[in-house]
């Protein structure tokens, strides 16, 4: 399936601001099952893009707006070709130890409701696989999703509250798969589903021996396919973030904008996603790119 895709945000705030800086990882990587035709990231401020790359592996694109700005927008444009491999990810840029993604972080930490629950959802499996599956499926029951919108909130928070974002949810699944013993981490990017809504998008990756890395979309309760664009990976949320950033003011208006559209045996499917918040800052981070651009493909 070729699926293309724009995604638009614009920041509004209160007051003119200066030096905002802002972190973009929103540019994937091809890999098996993933062919990146046409990608670009424009800024309407007077920036430079500096390219980079991550210690997950991740590529960044970093800019300060030295000048003041009253307004921010982000523009995304991109194209790209997906076969379904069944969420296994293979020749994805990997440099660290798998090991590592046993580490938990302030987002994934598994109390002892989570332990518990784990454990109940695992209990009669007996295959590493046999097991990541019916925690799927349990995380999937037990939390259904509420909204894209949102804070990402932690693993304990979002099974405490019974609901939350496809990543509060995706917080949840390596919790428990972490504390089980398998290495996992969080993955974003975007997802069309079959009702062809198309909206920004987060799942959960775990490694299981013999197999490698696979994808656990709890949101869906399936392993990422064809209709999944995956961008950034990390030990959490946090780590994956498509804009993160910090601006010294009050942010009085944000617009998220998602359209993607799937090309499949001639035929043209399409979705448009938007939505505006309005919240108070001081020091803030966001996530979700004018001025400068910079093109992949």
């Amino acid at each position: 399936m070729r699926l293309r895709i724009r995604h638009h945000l614009h920041y509004r705030f209160a007051e003119p601001v200066r030096n905002v800086t802002q972190i973009l990882r929103m540019t994937p990587r091809s890999h098996e099952g993933q062919h990146i035709m046409n990608w670009r990231i424009d800024v309407d401020v007077d920036c430079m893009l500096k390219a980079g790359v991550d210690g997950f592996g991740n590529i960044t694109h970093t800019f300060t707006a030295k000048g003041l700005s009253k307004e921010l927008a982000i523009s995304l444009f991109g194209e790209i070709e997906n076969f379904d491999t069944a969420g296994l990810i293979r020749g994805s840029a990997e440099r660290l130890p798998v090991d590592l993604f046993l580490r938990g972080s302030d987002l994934t930490t598994a109390d002892e409701p989570l332990r518990r629950f784990a454990e109940t959802a695992v209990a009669e499996e007996t295959t590493d696989l046999g097991k990541l599956h019916a925690l799927l499926d349990a995380v999937h029951v037990a939390l259904p999703i509420a909204s894209e919108r949102g804070d990402l909130k932690s693993a304990s928070e979002t099974f405490a509250a019974k609901t939350g974002t496809s990543g509060a949810v995706a917080h949840v699944f390596i919790a428990c798969a972490r504390h089980l013993g398998f290495p996992a981490r969080f993955a974003s990017g975007y997802y069309l589903g079959e009702d062809e809504n198309g909206t920004s998008h987060a799942w959960s990756e775990a490694y299981v021996g013999g197999l490698g890395w696979i994808g656990f979309d709890a949101a869906h309760a399936i392993c990422p396919q064809e209709r999944h664009i995956r961008v950034a990976s990390g030990l959490d949320g946090l780590a994956a973030a498509p804009v993160r950033g910090t601006y010294a003011a009050e942010l009085t208006d944000r617009l998220d904008i998602t359209t993607l559209f799937g090309f499949d045996g001639g035929q043209r499917q399409s979705q448009t996603q938007g939505g505006q918040s309005q919240s108070q800052g001081g020091q803030s981070q966001s996530q979700g790119s004018g001025g400068q651009s910079q093109s992949q493909g």
